[in-house]
């Protein structure tokens, strides 16, 4: 029995930490309203858009190198990789921070979108510790201690953020930019943390580590990696931009709360993501392809049939869950059946973004990105000027499936690697 429990530990904490992750939304919303909710979340997403531009996609080669290096148990190479990619990661945060910091500042002195400029520069400074901490987590993962990466990556600092908003505001009536401080404070706590449980899972050698340098090809594989996730990331977040440029804070706001909601439903590729990219990648390592076929084909099956059931309980129940974030989120149901439905439609698929990165695929999956996004965002920009959420929610739902339909297609035909529904 204990073995079965432990077993489930880091599927419920990554579980959790996706519900911290729409808790969150649903404070600041009952909090605040849906204009100061849609100000707070535009300065999220762009913070958190260029906290994948800082990283430089250490956090993805973390994933594709150290499971082996752990399960080899070659400690030193494993602590070589990782100073090597903190040395990385800490530049190229510290640079984006500097960047976001000014844009916030220029964004305050032209009085564009409210208080999101506000929300911007505060939150810039928390880049540098939650990329540390993201990092941090993909060597927790690779080195088995799943629960914890999953609390390193995003849990811990929104856990920690929804606790300090709650308890304050039950004091003080505080200000929606108070989110952000209580934000930046939780990620310098996630940080320290997500340090102490590497060392503990993963002790130092006693020897001296050796220098590692990486070659061309290699820094090269990686910023492909990074410029892929950032790209499927803008994809993801586009609708939050459209919005910002050609609808209102307000139609952010009601976007922000009915994808949160629907991520109930990717809830589950996100869960399988946690423990199966690492074995896949262990697999495609070693060659074995018929062994990280079946767990990805047994993985979009489960995936699948939670998804659809999932789905049609929340299509039952849309307005009630609409009036979770408060009764001026209301008018945000049709975006949320849109976003349920194609949401179910592209679990058929299977998870594929993290796959074609650890194939050996950055090249490829780059480009089918940049071309989606490039195709997508203009009409997202219409979609927001002429039907707000509900249209910029369509044009996401069917570039999504297009991208993911694409990148299958390309993951088959070149490697045999099979993750889509069969």
């Amino acid at each position: 029995m204990m073995r079965v429990l432990t077993s489930r530990l880091p599927i419920a904490a990554r579980a959790l930490t996706l519900v911290l992750n729409a808790a969150l939304a649903v404070v600041v919303g009952r909090l605040f309203g849906a204009t100061a909710s849609g100000e707070f979340f535009l300065a999220f997403a762009i913070v958190n858009l260029g906290g994948m531009f800082a990283r430089l996609g250490t956090e993805n080669l973390a994933i594709k190198k150290l499971p082996a290096l752990f399960s080899t148990a070659n400690v030193i190479e494993f602590w070589g990789e990782m100073r090597w990619l903190r040395r990385v990661c800490a530049w190229g945060s510290c640079v984006v921070s500097l960047l976001l910091l000014g844009a916030g500042l220029v964004s305050i002195m032209l009085g564009v979108t409210g208080d999101s400029g506000l929300h911007l520069a505060i939150l810039s400074t928390s880049i540098p510790f939650t990329c540390a901490a993201i990092l941090n987590s993909s060597a927790l993962r690779s080195s088995e201690k799943i629960s914890m990466g999953a609390f390193a990556e995003t849990g811990l600092s929104q856990g920690l953020t929804i606790l300090s908003i709650v308890l304050i505001s039950s004091i003080l009536n505080m200000e929606a930019t108070a989110v952000s401080i209580c934000y930046v404070g939780a990620s310098i706590v996630t940080c320290f943390v997500s340090f102490y449980w590497v060392r503990r899972a993963v002790p130092k050698p006693s020897v001296e580590i050796p220098f590692v340098t990486k070659s061309r090809q290699e820094v090269h594989s990686m910023l492909k990696m990074m410029g892929s996730s950032v790209l499927f990331f803008l994809l993801s977040t586009g609708p939050l931009y459209a919005l910002g440029i050609a609808g209102s804070v307000r139609e952010v706001g009601l976007y922000n709360a009915a994808a949160r909601s629907s991520t109930i439903i990717s809830l589950i590729p996100a869960l399988q993501t946690t423990y199966l990219m690492p074995r896949v990648a262990r697999d495609l390592a070693l060659g074995h392809i018929p062994s990280a076929n079946a767990q990805l084909r047994r993985a979009v099956r489960i995936g699948s049939v939670l998804g659809a059931c999932l789905s049609i309980l929340m299509l039952t129940f849309s307005g009630p869950i609409t009036l979770i974030f408060g009764e001026d989120f209301a008018s945000s149901r049709p975006t949320l059946l849109v976003l349920l439905i194609g949401q179910t439609l592209i679990l058929l698929i299977g998870n594929i973004n993290p796959v074609m990165s650890i194939a050996g695929l950055e090249g490829p999956s780059l480009f089918l990105a940049l071309l989606t996004v490039a195709a997508a965002f203009p009409l997202m920009i219409l979609g927001a000027s002429l039907g707000g959420s509900v249209a910029v929610a369509g044009v996401f739902i069917v570039s999504s499936f297009v991208y993911s339909v694409a990148s299958a297609i390309l993951l088959y035909s070149r490697l045999g690697i099979r993750c889509f529904i069969s």
